[in-house]
């Protein structure tokens, strides 16, 4: 009978513990990007989006007359562009550091893909892989789907460093790891 009643109390803690462990586990979040490069990000990764991305042609050779370039209305969709993205994203970045950023290739690299190759991109996940002081290491998952509606799943590494001083802005983004989309 004592024996019983033993391996019965022994049983019972093993379960508890079980059950303690697993509610803590499963309690535990994982800790969310940041919400300034998560629009950061959005933004330079879903396409199609016209309004952060939608290049204009223009005729520039050696056949093009100096005359027959619009110099003017080229530096009107510039300036326009400029403020557009100034608008949508300026306020996650660090004093001056917008325009370190705008002239950087990462902004526009994934959305000039998706155009040439007329595919749309969607961001189906974000997460920190790691991060260190105001350096975080982010993977996004993007869903991208060509003419024929054929998806294909690609995982991009992001480097993003915040600032020291105000933490919830940033001072530069890169891209770490295309994952073979570029």
């Amino acid at each position: 009978m004592k024996t019983k009643n033993i391996k019965a109390r022994k049983i019972s803690m093993i379960l508890l513990l079980t059950l303690c462990l697993t509610f803590y586990s499963c309690g535990k979040s994982e800790e969310s990007v940041p919400e300034s490069a998560t629009l950061v990000l959005r933004s330079i990764l879903e396409y199609p989006n016209e309004d952060l991305y939608n290049p204009s042609p223009v005729t520039i050779g050696l056949d093009t007359e100096d005359e027959d370039i619009d110099y003017e209305g080229m530096q009107e969709a510039i300036d326009a562009d400029t403020e557009t993205w100034k608008d949508t994203v300026g306020d996650c970045f660090a004093e001056k550091m917008f325009d370190s950023f705008y002239q950087q290739w990462e902004r526009t690299a994934v959305l000039g893909y998706a155009y040439a190759n007329n595919l749309t991109i969607k961001v189906s996940k974000m997460q920190i892989l790691s991060h260190d002081d105001n350096i975080y290491h982010i993977q996004t998952a993007i869903d991208v789907t060509d003419d024929d509606s054929q998806t294909t799943k690609y995982e991009l590494e992001w480097t993003i460093i915040f600032d020291k001083d105000t933490p919830d802005l940033i001072q530069s983004v890169e891209l770490s790891d295309d994952g073979g989309l570029l």
